[in-house]
């Protein structure tokens, strides 16, 4: 019996924009932040392209996601304006108890953008905040806005590990623990394993709604 193709116009079009910008299976999974086996299984049609990922390559390559879903050219978009950064708004991020935050994490959740004046940066997104937050200055509806190349120091960030997403203060420990204690006092302290699936995403600006 023949093996099923799985190839679609989106796939082949994925393909011809990687190699139309001379850039390897290794390229992309480094701006996406995931596993190279990742990108050869989008190019074999094992795993589909998310909206988060159609977000990012926007942002880096200026590619155009119409184009490559539905074939809409141009490919390559018109480059934004250096002063003001349309940037997407992916998730939203509940910020109280676990049983709301364990497995909420969605990407391509959000299809929102939001400029941001003076804001620059690479591959840029925003998160929204739902819910009780773990830091009185947060609300909900807020907009953190986050730059994945920062490296974290001390201080507010949003934590995922095992259990989930948390928006909180952060402090490195010895021996790989993080210290989390949030400001509000009706979410509890605690200790977890930095390990290999725990990433600290790093706000660098808080847009209040309430403001706007």
């Amino acid at each position: 019996m023949a093996k099923k193709n799985n190839y679609s116009p989106e796939i082949s079009r994925f393909v011809e924009f990687r190699k139309s910008m001379g850039l390897n299976q290794q390229d992309i999974a480094r701006v996406l932040e995931v596993q190279r086996s990742n990108i050869s299984n989008i190019e074999t049609g094992r795993v589909r392209l998310t909206k988060s990922h159609l977000a990012i390559l926007e942002k880096e390559y200026n590619l155009n996601p119409e184009w490559l879903v539905n074939g809409i050219p141009p490919m390559i978009l018109a480059k934004q304006s250096l002063n003001k950064q349309s940037i997407p708004i992916i998730a939203d991020i509940p910020a109280g108890p676990w049983e709301y935050w364990y497995d909420s994490y969605l990407p391509g959740g959000g299809e929102d953008y939001i400029s941001v004046p003076g804001v620059q940066g690479m591959n840029l997104f925003g998160i929204k905040v739902q819910g009780d937050s773990m830091e009185p200055a947060l609300y909900e509806g807020d907009i953190i806005i986050i730059d994945p190349h920062k490296q974290f120091q001390r201080g507010m960030a949003v934590v995922r590990y095992r259990e989930g997403y948390k928006i909180t203060n952060v402090q490195e420990k010895p021996n790989n623990m993080l210290h989390i204690w949030p400001q509000n006092p009706a979410h509890q302290e605690e200790v977890i394993m930095h390990d290999e699936d725990t990433r600290l995403y790093v706000p660098i600006k808080v847009i209040s709604m309430r403001d706007i």
